[in-house]
Order: C-alpha cells, then structure tokens, then sequence
C-alpha cells in the first residue's frame, strides 16, 4: 500500500502528467455528477467527490483546483449554468476539503469535521442560489404545502374539532422545522460526509492508498466536555424563550434568536447522544453474540420505542463509561 505523502507539489508549474491526470479526473468527476439525472445509478453520485480528492492526494491543491475550474465549465456547457454551480459546490469542493484533510495527515474527526462544515456551507449557498435563480420563496412553498394538506383532510370527512387539533399540530411542526432547519441541514451533512468518507475510504483502498480508518460503531464515546455545549444550550433555549404564550406554537413564532441557537444546539446534542447511546446497546449485544440481524432488528425497536432511554444512555455514558473506554491515563488527565 502507497503512504499518502504530506508534502505538496512543490514545482512552480503543473507538470505534464498532473495535468493530464486532471482532465481525467475532471471527466469522471461530471460523469459522477451526470448520473445524478439517472433513475437507479443516482446512487453513485455518492462517489462524486472521490475523483478530485484522489488528485489532491496525487497532485496537489493546483491541480485539483484547475481539474475542478474544468468540471464546472464542462457540467455547466452540458447541464446548465445553475446545475454547474451547483456540480461543483456539492461534488468538487467537498472532494477538495476532505483530499486535503486526508494529504495533510488530519485524525478521522478533523477530517469529516472539516467535510461537514464545507457540505454544510456548500447546502446553504445552494439553497438561496436555488431560491434566488428560480424564484422560490421557501416559506410561502411550506404554507402552501400545509394549506393544500389541510383540504385534504377536510376531503376525508373529519370533524371539525378534529381538523383544530391537526391544524394546531401541523403548526407546530412547521414551526419547529424553521427553527431547527439549521441543525437538520448540519446533521444531514454529516451523514453525508460519514458515508462519502466510507466510499472514499473503500476505493482509495483498491487503488492502494492508505487514509485512516472510521472507529469501529461499538467503541464510539463522546467526551464528558460535550455535556458544556448541552448546558449552552439550556441556558440559551431558556433565555430565548417568550412568555405568555397561550400554544406551543406561537412560542416558536415568537422565539429570541437566543432560543433559536439554543434549541437548535439541543437538536444537536440530542443526536449526539442517541447515537451513542445506539452505540452502547450495539457493543452489549455483541458481547453476547448477538447475530447481525438481531443487532440490527433490537437496535431499531429501542430507536423508535425507547428514544429517550437511548438518549439518556448515551449522555451518563460521558461519565459512567459503561463499556470502559476510557484509559486510567484519560481518566487522570480529565480531573
């Protein structure tokens, strides 16, 4: 297996091979990106970024950067300007950040945290290019959306006490996407990023690079330093909050941007620790030898069925360490 070099190209031009490299780089990175548009291959855009972030590792930041000018140019000539822009926000810039994360000897973590802030940042760019090239007015597209789903329900005979308590709960998890809007998008990117980072990971493999591997999912513990951003975000979720409000809805449509940070930090947080908290039932069960299936089939049932134990459990985890994680010399060092 080849050790992927620290060291940049150095020269004060971009050699021959670099350069040839690159166009073929750039060809497989809008083939990728073209097979978004095929019903039943869309699945392997998830490899979009993998081509450029090959070239960074091979050829440097140089070559990638003119490789991913060429992309753009030639997806927009066959796609459109709009879907060009976009091509190579989603594709050619994560292939970037995660090609240099990797070529600069960064852990896992600051690799996919490196990842997720560029999808994260590459989401929002798209999202308002994408309302502001066609027009649309987010907002209005969800009332809409909730008006048209309201006469549906009229349409099927409820009561008129009936239609109240859907429209009041309808409200309020429209409300409450806007306000954590941001943190879905955040945690979207992640798993994103996780699962690019997994393919890349793969082919990079048969192509005889070495990059650091994931955690196994059994050992994944989160530092009891993360119960501070928990507190963060009580503190600000309390403060933001309005009073006086006679619905849960109208709370979010009064909210401080304090609450907003606040509550969106609790999103957050909460998905942390389920997820740990998945991860200590799926360590117990394979101590028992618990088959794949089995595995797979408990942790779903207490997923959906004991959200809150599995979020508890995960969050006395940063002190507890149930599966002893940690090493005496971490704990030493923590007090």
């Amino acid at each position: 297996m080849e050790k992927i070099s620290q060291k940049d190209n150095k020269e004060p031009y971009i050699s021959v091979n670099a350069q040839a490299e690159g166009a073929f780089m750039a060809l497989l990175s809008v083939i990728l990106g073209l097979v978004v548009y095929v019903p039943f291959l869309c699945i392997l855009s998830i490899a979009g970024p993998v081509p450029t972030l090959l070239l960074v590792i091979r050829r440097g930041i140089k070559a990638s950067f003119l490789a991913t000018l060429v992309a753009g140019c030639i997806f927009s000539f066959i796609a459109g300007f709009r879907e060009g822009i976009l091509f190579v926000i989603n594709f050619n810039l994560v292939g970037l950040a995660l090609g240099m994360a990797i070529k600069w000897k960064w852990s896992v973590t600051r690799a996919l945290i490196s990842g997720t802030l560029v999808n994260f940042i590459s989401a929002i760019v798209a999202i308002f290019l994408l309302a502001g090239l066609m027009g649309i007015n987010m907002e209005k597209s969800i009332d809409q959306a909730r008006l048209q789903a309201m006469e549906v329900y009229k349409a099927m005979n409820f009561t008129q006490e009936q239609l109240e308590q859907i429209s009041e709960q309808m409200n309020f998890n429209v409300e409450l996407c806007k306000i954590i809007f941001i943190s879905l998008l955040l945690f979207t990117s992640l798993i994103t990023i996780f699962v690019q980072y997994i393919v890349a990971q793969l082919i990079l493999k048969k192509l005889g690079y070495l990059i650091p591997p994931l955690p196994a999912f059994k050992s994944w513990r989160l530092s009891w330093h993360y119960a501070w951003l928990l507190i963060t975000g009580i503190i600000l979720t309390y403060l933001g909050m309005p009073e006086d409000m006679k619905s849960s809805a109208e709370i979010f449509e009064h909210i401080k941007p304090l609450g907003v940070v606040g509550i969106n930090i609790l999103y957050l947080c909460a998905i942390l620790y389920f997820t740990i908290g998945i991860s200590i039932i799926y360590s117990f069960l394979d101590k028992f030898k618990v088959p794949l299936i089995g595995k797979i089939l408990i942790c779903f049932f207490l997923a959906f069925c004991a959200q809150y134990m599995v979020l508890f459990l995960g969050l006395f985890d940063t002190w507890v360490d149930f599966r002893k994680l940690q090493k005496p010399e971490e704990k030493t060092a923590d007090k």
